[in-house]
């Protein structure tokens, strides 16, 4: 999942193509948030910028029940996360359907946020081997199945350099943006 080989990060650029950090939100099970923080941490050494560090409000609330306040303001701050996000990366790895917000989370981005106009996030979903057509939604054309992070940052930069990622102060000519 993470890349079998070292993978030059410097030569990616992003800063130049973007005027900025590309924005990833990595959603993931939050019993696996090791997992998630380790293809966070892969990612910022890419030179991404992770919308929101989830895996440390999910830290030791394992087997805890959460207030309902305190569950309210993660949802929050996920939801308004990925609002602010270029990428959508979900962490799928044993290509089961578990993890209830991760997907909560999936179908907010692939429908393009909350914001007042919806818009496009590219959505990617890490996972191995073939993604059970019983997920319908990631048969779609709109979401990309990706086998490593490495696989990833091939794929958004191939965006980037397109000029197909448009937010945030990131303007292309010809475009709404």
């Amino acid at each position: 999942y993470f890349g079998a080989r070292v993978v030059d990060f410097e030569s990616f650029e992003w800063s130049r193509k973007m005027n900025r950090k590309p924005r990833v939100y990595v959603a993931g099970d939050s019993v696996e948030y090791l997992a998630a923080r380790l293809v966070m941490e892969l990612l910022i050494s890419a030179g991404f910028e992770i919308s929101h560090r989830w895996d440390r409000e999910v830290e030791g609330a394992q087997g805890i029940k959460l207030s309902k306040k305190y569950s309210a303001s993660i949802a929050f701050n996920c939801l308004s996360a990925i609002d602010k996000c270029d990428f959508f990366l979900m962490l799928n790895f044993d290509n089961q359907v578990k993890g209830s917000g991760k997907w909560c989370e999936f179908m907010y981005a692939y429908m393009g946020g909350g914001e007042e106009e919806s818009r496009d996030i590219p959505v990617f979903i890490l996972t191995e081997g073939e993604i059970d057509t019983k997920h319908v939604f990631l048969m779609t054309p709109e979401v990309w199945q990706v086998r490593s992070v490495e696989e990833f940052l091939f794929k958004a930069r191939g965006l980037i350099d397109a000029g197909l990622i448009i937010r945030y102060g990131v303007e292309i000519p010809g475009s709404k943006g």
